[in-house]
């Protein structure tokens, strides 16, 4: 399993919402998780998208290994 596609189970495993984006005006939303992951039922949008000055720090790409390494960090610790 891909640390992507693990991420994506683990967040539908613990029912887990995010904060999605609707990424107007911004270069990266394609590769973005919060703008291109599934809408869920009380779905929450940024209320303003996030990115600025070139860079956003919600941004939720390159960095899913280390999310998904953490999320699963946490889910060890409490069994």
């Amino acid at each position: 399993m891909s640390s992507w596609s693990g991420l994506i189970y683990l967040l539908k495993t613990i029912n887990m919402d995010i904060t999605k984006c609707t990424g107007e005006g911004c270069p990266l939303k394609e590769s973005c998780y919060r703008f291109t992951s599934d809408i869920s039922m009380m779905q929450s949008y940024f209320f303003t998208p996030p990115f600025e000055n070139d860079t956003c720090d919600m941004y939720w790409g390159e960095q899913s290994e280390s999310i998904y390494n953490q999320l699963k960090n946490i889910t060890d610790e409490s069994k």
